[in-house]
């Protein structure tokens, strides 16, 4: 089984990209999770045709500076669903995801931020298989975590709800975690 299916359910969401987070100790590389990117794909396509962005192949877009701003930009679902290739405590997967998102949210969000952040995973951590969906919904503002044991992820679904933040605007929590994987300087 794909460790990523191609829609999820009940949104519909397409799969329109994968990537693997790994971490280097010393000679080794470590998995740490696997992504992988959703879209509503009718409200990407309403988004990033009037700029100039539909319609085009895959290599054209990725060497467009202004796609990625505009991904984030766009008023539509975008659902982050992570894989967990091995099994880590809540401090250590907090501590990967809370720097990089402060750094990304103004002062007027950062206790946004927080409220995402200590709720976004599970109390008693992750195991191996578990699967963690972010999505970022349409209307530009709201942040919502769902957690599925790894027993329940071959569905596709996204499991049940940790936590709902509205936090919008440029210095939102909104943009701030997707500019986490699509800034200038990703994580």
């Amino acid at each position: 089984m794909a460790r990523h299916p191609p829609k999820l359910s009940p949104s519909g969401d397409v799969l329109v990209g994968t990537g693997l987070r790994a971490v280097k100790l010393g000679f080794m590389e470590i998995q740490v999770y696997e992504l992988g990117l959703y879209v509503d794909g009718p409200g990407c396509r309403s988004a990033l045709l009037p700029v100039g962005l539909g319609n085009r192949d895959r290599d054209d877009l990725l060497s467009d500076r202004s796609f990625f701003p505009s991904l984030v930009a766009g008023s539509f679902r975008k659902t982050f669903r992570i894989v967990f290739c091995r099994s880590l405590a809540k401090e250590k997967m907090t501590g990967g995801f809370d720097e990089p998102l402060r750094r990304r949210v103004d002062e007027e969000h950062t206790a946004d931020a927080a409220a995402l952040l200590a709720e976004f995973i599970p109390s008693g951590g992750v195991d191996e298989g578990d699967v963690l969906t972010l999505t970022c919904e349409g209307d530009g503002e709201t942040v919502k975590a769902n957690f599925l044991k790894a027993c329940e992820a071959s569905s596709g679904g996204i499991g049940d709800e940790l936590v709902s933040v509205k936090s919008g605007g440029e210095g939102g929590a909104w943009a701030g975690f997707q500019n986490i994987f699509f800034d200038d300087e990703p994580q």
